[in-house]
């Protein structure tokens, strides 16, 4: 196995042809011992009998990480479904009987007859998309590195063979970067020092190419949490722009969920896409891009979570409603008053929806030097603001709020939809 790509193939028989547990202990022993970690007597003894996915996860946290499992090969559903959660590329023979599983990767269909090292080492020539977007290792030609200068100025810049950053303070070279390791500083050819550092998911949102406005990391940290996007969920985005939020969601719902994104601009949808593609360094497989207009190209599928960001997303609640399970979220995000106003009013005449909850988000920098403690220059204000409702039963209406709106909110000069136990004459 020396002169082989694989560092070590693992059968795990569950006892009915050979009993493999010691030779588990051993080798969790050995794989802890390279990377500086070790188990208790007693923690390796907690670890017989459990699934080897588990085992494998516990091993990586326990090396900080450095451990990821690049393959799995099952024949089972249970298997099927636990590795797929993991993200890992899987064999599933019966795939047709796991609706649930989404594996990144089906490498063999059929049968494990025939599966030896050979085979093994044919499969993992097969690059596997790195769904999560983190990189590590050496920087390399067509990555994106963030540059800071010591007055904490930042740059955003791709990697190229050859290329020069010119800046006030003299020339960066790439080359300089390239193959050197993340969060190294390089200095201009003026003699000012710049650190690189790979940009983290709220760096790349602001920083990537746009044809439309991004939302912000603040309002995606929202979203992502009040909008409750959890692993495996059934998501509905619509206003795609540069695809800054379909990142964030592509990270929350992993592998295993689904993520229908639509986008009424051609220009818009190729500029997400490739922004996707960039940062995953490949297709998402729980992504579908749609172009054309929500109502009329939404798919016909039951969804978890709607996230709306447009200019009238009243027009879409009816559309999005039923396909929305009971108990789902829908969250809308709008930039003004008026659009806020409209939104709100639209679920309440509905009648099928929950309350509506209405929030804005502002974040401001803080600065702390010794005793030089005090709000930073920069505060991130108003961007927009998000409307969450939840889907009731069919059938089911909200019941009747107790508490009156504000005189004259209904008045003869308003015109937008009405709640269905406002009369006429408020």
């Amino acid at each position: 196995m020396d002169q082989r790509r694989l560092r070590a193939v693992l059968w795990d028989f569950d006892g009915a042809v050979v009993d493999s547990e010691l030779m588990w202990i051993e080798y969790e022993k050995d794989e802890l011992a390279r990377h500086g970690a070790s188990w208790s007597d007693e923690q390796l003894k907690d670890r017989i009998g459990e699934p080897a996915i588990v085992t494998a996860q516990r091993i990586s946290e326990s090396c900080s990480g450095a451990i990821t499992l690049a393959q799995a090969y099952e024949d089972s559903v249970p298997g099927t479904e636990a590795v797929s959660s993991m993200g890992t590329a899987v064999l599933a023979v019966p795939l047709r009987d796991c609706p649930g599983a989404r594996p990144r990767r089906l490498l063999r269909e059929g049968s494990l007859e025939g599966l030896d090292v050979e085979c093994l080492e044919e499969d993992l020539e097969e690059p596997v998309v790195n769904l999560s977007g983190v990189r590590t290792g050496p920087l390399v030609v067509g990555e994106r590195v963030t540059l800071t200068d010591p007055k904490g100025r930042r740059k955003s810049v791709v990697l190229r063979e050859g290329a020069v950053w010119h800046t006030t303070k003299g020339a960066v070279k790439h080359d300089d970067l390239i193959g050197g390791p993340d969060g190294v500083t390089v200095r201009s050819a003026g003699g000012t020092e710049y650190l690189a550092l790979r940009p983290l998911l709220n760096e790349f949102m602001v920083a990537m190419p746009r044809e439309a406005a991004v939302v912000y990391p603040k309002d995606a940290a929202q979203i992502v949490m009040w909008a409750d996007i959890f692993p495996g969920a059934r998501v509905l985005e619509a206003g795609v722009g540069s695809g800054a939020l379909s990142l964030a969601l592509l990270r929350a719902i992993g592998p295993l969920g689904k993520l229908y994104s639509y986008e009424r601009r051609q220009q818009f949808a190729d500029v997400a896409r490739k922004n996707v593609e960039n940062f995953i360094d490949g297709e998402h497989p729980a992504w579908k891009l749609t172009v054309g207009d929500l109502v009329e190209v939404i798919a016909d599928e039951p969804i978890d979570r709607a996230i709306l960001d447009m200019l009238a997303p009243w027009e879409c609640v009816d559309a999005v409603g039923e396909r929305l399970i009971p108990g789902g979220v829908i969250c809308c995000y709008v930039a003004t008053t008026t659009q806020l106003g409209r939104v709100m009013d639209t679920f309440r005449a509905h009648g099928g929806f929950t309350e509506p909850t209405a929030t804005e988000t502002t974040v401001r920098d803080w600065h702390a030097e010794g005793l030089a403690i005090r709000p930073g220059h920069g505060t991130s204000a108003h961007t927009g603001f998000l409307v969450i409702s939840r889907r009731l039963a069919p059938g089911v209406s909200a019941p009747i709020r107790k508490r009156r709106p504000a005189p004259g909110a209904y008045g003869p000069d308003y015109q937008g939809p009405r709640p269905l136990n406002m009369p006429e004459s408020n």
